[in-house]
């Protein structure tokens, strides 16, 4: 998986989205980030809300 250790590092109220290239499961890492694929990011209307 990608690395998120420079993500770890912003303080702020905004949700961090990390979109993969290849086709993956949307979903919610230990985190909280949203992890998803191109294919549902730029397609799906409510790619965001998972």
């Amino acid at each position: 998986m990608q690395k998120t250790k420079d993500f770890d590092k912003v303080n702020d109220s905004f949700g961090i989205v990390i979109v993969g290239d290849k086709n993956v499961i949307p979903h919610r890492d230990e985190k909280d980030y949203l992890i998803i694929g191109l294919k549902d990011f730029r397609l799906k209307e409510d790619g965001l809300t998972f």
